[in-house]
């Protein structure tokens, strides 16, 4: 897969690191507003002056790219999506989170990529791994009992930024599945993202 970057910082170079490291795909071209990080990102991984660009549409259409992730802020990602998914024979974008400030932008995002058969993923993917969803059929086939409990391990304290990776907002917790991350029920405004994904279809 020949993938292309959007936004060279800190995390645009680790999901292409991630990317190169993948060995179904390719890390080909690049694309950024700012020199300093076009040059280093460059220099990092083997690019080309002519897969090199500083405007992203650019590159779009010059390459054929099978994957283009634009890791960018929440202001300017919708916009630079929408183009991206339509792009011909685009097959994925992965991009960050927050996807969008708004409801509506969202909407159009998955809406274009959709409308142009284009895969779409953002942010942290663990809700996908397999082992979560057999978690989930082993609860669901009643393996273990009844879930009264579960408790989430994070690498740092911090419930900001980086640090609240493990949760995602859904609907209040039941007696039954609520978590540890507040010690008043009432007061738990979010589901693990395992969470959620094992025990949404749960009576």
């Amino acid at each position: 897969m020949r993938v292309g970057m959007i936004g060279l910082g800190r995390k645009g170079t680790q999901w292409a690191r991630a990317f190169a490291l993948h060995p179904s795909c390719e890390v080909v071209a690049c694309a950024d507003s700012d020199a300093d990080n076009l040059a280093l990102f460059a220099e990092r991984f083997g690019l080309e002056p002519s897969a090199v660009y500083d405007n992203y549409e650019e590159m779009l259409d010059r390459q054929q790219l099978d994957i283009v992730s634009p890791i960018l802020p929440v202001q300017p990602n919708p916009e630079v999506v929408v183009r991206c998914a339509r792009t011909p024979g685009l097959r994925a974008i992965a991009c960050e989170k927050p996807i969008a400030a708004q409801l509506s932008e969202a909407d159009d995002m998955v809406q274009a990529c959709k409308q142009h058969g284009v895969h779409f993923a953002a942010g942290d993917a663990c809700r996908n791994y397999a082992q979560i969803n057999e978690a989930r059929r082993l609860i669901d086939g009643g393996a273990i009992g009844d879930v009264k409990q579960i408790d989430l391990f994070e690498s740092t304290a911090e419930i900001s930024g980086g640090g609240c990776q493990g949760l995602s907002c859904g609907p209040p917790c039941r007696p039954a599945t609520r978590s540890r991350c507040a010690e008043n029920g009432s007061l738990c405004a979010g589901w693990f993202v395992s969470s959620h994904t094992i025990l949404r279809s749960s009576p």
